[in-house]
């Protein structure tokens, strides 16, 4: 079977979709799973199995789309490294990046402690707002990454990029802020 009509660009660009179909899925199921899962105050095992379930996706999303992006960037480094939206995006990726860090090392541990009964219901209010924080910077950025790789052209500079991405998470956290004892609200003793 002759496949040489398959070029190298095209393999990557298909990796680089499935990695953001599946961070962009990921990060939006496992916010809604969250806070579906925080109105009764409570989060049981099988809540929390599937919120580490969505975050693992994102997580190989995020994996898949950095790999495949390299991929894409060895084709042609000297177009990307020019073009402002690719800066940009690079930008968001890596806050992705540091969020899905903090995500993992800080509120998914905090998360099993809170499940399993082990956190008193204050300390897990006083870290409501890391949550909150952590899922509006996975939300917008995810869609920001989602709307730039949909546009082949934007003429807009990194800073223009940078300062709509950066006003959409001021207005995201300020609405979360307004809304969080609806978001998250205070969390019942787990059981």
């Amino acid at each position: 079977m002759d496949l040489s009509f398959v070029e190298p660009k095209t393999v990557f660009l298909i990796a680089h979709l499935i990695g953001l179909a599946f961070g962009v899925g990921g990060a939006l199921i496992s916010d809604l799973l969250f806070m579906k899962s925080m109105r009764d105050g409570r989060i049981d095992t099988t809540e929390m199995n599937f919120l580490v379930l969505g975050s693992n996706c994102v997580t190989f999303g995020l994996l898949l789309m950095i790999a495949s992006g390299i991929g894409l960037f060895s084709l042609n480094p000297e177009a990307y490294l020019v073009s402002q939206k690719f800066l940009a995006k690079m930008t968001v990726v890596g806050v992705l990046t540091v969020n899905g860090i903090l995500f993992h090392l800080l509120h998914i541990p905090t998360l099993v402690i809170w499940s399993k009964g082990m956190l008193s219901p204050e300390e897990f209010g006083r870290r409501r707002f890391g949550f909150l924080a952590s899922g509006v910077v996975s939300i917008v950025s995810w869609c920001t990454a989602l709307t730039l790789g949909a546009f082949k052209i934007l003429p807009l500079s990194y800073g223009m990029i940078l300062g709509v991405y950066a006003s959409a998470l001021v207005i995201g956290i300020f609405i979360g802020v307004l809304l969080i004892d609806r978001l998250i609200p205070y969390a019942k003793k787990a059981s």
